[in-house]
């Protein structure tokens, strides 16, 4: 529903908008914040014991492996390559799962 709020300035950018709240966007609201010494050391310390737990290690690692791949696969589109996608795949039948119909004296094999 546009223009539900009054039309304001921001106080950060002197952007004019018709957000709710003063400020224009959240960069823009926490740009004027200042985080304390201590405050960075104790998220530091958080995020550093997380990353020691196996979730952490997970995900770590999941980061490390998607990036490599989007590397490989950038460098690949820039060769001219085919670069498969999530929904690009087509599962294909096992030979023992292929459906035999008798014709006659002989099998024929329907693909």
């Amino acid at each position: 529903m546009p223009g539900v709020y009054r039309e304001k300035s921001c106080p950060e950018c002197s952007k004019v908008h018709r957000k709710r709240g003063p400020f224009c966007s959240q960069a823009c609201s926490n740009s004027h914040r200042d985080v304390s010494v201590i405050t960075r050391e104790k998220l530091s310390k958080v995020a550093t014991e997380y990353k020691q737990t196996p979730e952490g290690i997970a995900d770590t690692k999941k980061l490390v492996r998607d990036s490599v791949k989007r590397v490989e696969d950038n460098k690949k589109r820039d060769n001219g390559e085919y670069v498969l996608q999530e929904d690009d795949w087509y599962v294909l039948p096992f030979e023992e799962d292929k459906e035999d119909f008798r014709d006659g004296d002989e099998w024929q094999e329907v693909s």
